[in-house]
């Protein structure tokens, strides 16, 4: 279990804990557009995502991991995760 609130020096949230370790995410819950079969999907998308950012954020406090520039989970997630969430990669617009 990790809880960044007590594993991290300064006991930063897992916004802040991300934004210090270089990641940046990109989905949020917005998408009253969508139906509610794809607004299940972004949920769950949102999920994945907030575990891979846990994940990412401990590789690389424990040095498994390292980056030089910000690493973005919706470019991994739109890379790797495209076929489990094909209604999300078609709305989701990485940042640049």
């Amino acid at each position: 279990m990790f809880d960044a609130l007590l594993d991290l020096p300064g006991q930063p949230s897992l916004p802040r804990a991300c934004r210090q370790a270089g990641i940046a995410t990109g989905l949020g819950s917005s998408g009253d557009e969508l139906e509610h079969p794809a607004r299940s999907e972004l949920l769950a998308a949102i999920a994945v995502e907030r575990a891979l950012a846990i994940a990412l954020v401990c590789a690389r406090r424990l040095g498994r991991y390292a980056w030089n520039t910000t690493l973005r989970t919706v470019r991994l997630m739109a890379a790797s995760a495209w076929d489990c969430f094909s209604t999300w990669a078609q709305t989701a617009r990485p940042a640049r």
